[in-house]
């Protein structure tokens, strides 16, 4: 179902509807969660007609199965070329009378008030990013540092990042990643802060593509590899 081809009022109604059956197959024991995954509704701004709020996602939720509800996921983009998942307070949400943020929040904020776990995909952009240079990082690999720089958000909602892949040289490459800690908070806070405002020339060359491309990466190989990097917990 897509977003931005329908009226709003019509895909929220029929997005009731599809909630309804996912929550009648976590009754039947087919399905334990659902999501939404969206490429550029989370990051729009609120004026724009593919702006998407998780609010209004998590009340359609409400409405179908109450408080416990089982919406538990968004998928969007997330990398140093697409940062709005930081940076912009373009997701409103009901103020909290016990804190004292206000009820206009970034996606990962608002995320983490509404409980909603974040699947962040697109890290590398297609190769795109990798024209960033990064820090090593204890990583040889330039696309590997920007695995490792996405997956060490400091986000309870954010818990994994997918990356898809075309060869084993690259599967190899990447599955280091997985071999260290995520980044400490002071580190990423300044890493981001350095390439920030460099990588804003990068979003000239980004186009919005539909997710069915996405996962479905024209090659002649048969190896197509999706590998998620799962933050490792802090031992208490």
């Amino acid at each position: 179902m897509q977003a931005n081809y329908m009226p709003k009022d019509k895909f929220f109604n029929e997005l009731h509807k599809v909630f309804e059956l996912f929550e009648q197959l976590i009754q039947d024991n087919k399905i334990k969660h659902y999501g939404v995954a969206a490429y550029t509704s989370f990051y729009s701004p609120p004026e724009s007609p593919q702006h998407l709020s998780l609010q209004k996602l998590v009340h359609v939720a409400e409405a179908v199965a109450g408080p416990q509800h089982h919406f538990r996921f968004i998928e969007a983009p997330v990398n140093i070329a697409m940062p709005e998942a930081l940076l912009q307070p373009w997701q409103s949400i009901d103020p909290n009378p016990a804190m004292k943020d206000n009820n206009a929040l970034v996606l990962l904020a608002a995320a983490n008030r509404l409980k909603v776990n974040l699947m962040a995909c697109q890290p590398l952009v297609q190769g795109k990013v990798i024209q960033l240079k990064l820090d090593q990082m204890g990583l040889e690999d330039i696309g590997a540092r920007h695995l490792q720089l996405m997956r060490s958000i400091p986000a309870r909602c954010l818990l994994s990042t997918l990356v898809g892949m075309k060869t084993m040289r690259h599967v190899m490459t990447n599955l280091e990643v997985a071999k260290l800690n995520p980044l400490g908070s002071a580190l990423f806070a300044q890493t981001i802060k350095n390439i920030t405002m460099c990588s804003r020339y990068l979003s000239h060359y980004i186009l919005s593509v539909s997710y069915t491309h996405l996962r479905a990466h024209e090659t002649g190989r048969n190896l197509v590899c999706r590998l998620l990097l799962e933050k490792k917990k802090k031992k208490k």
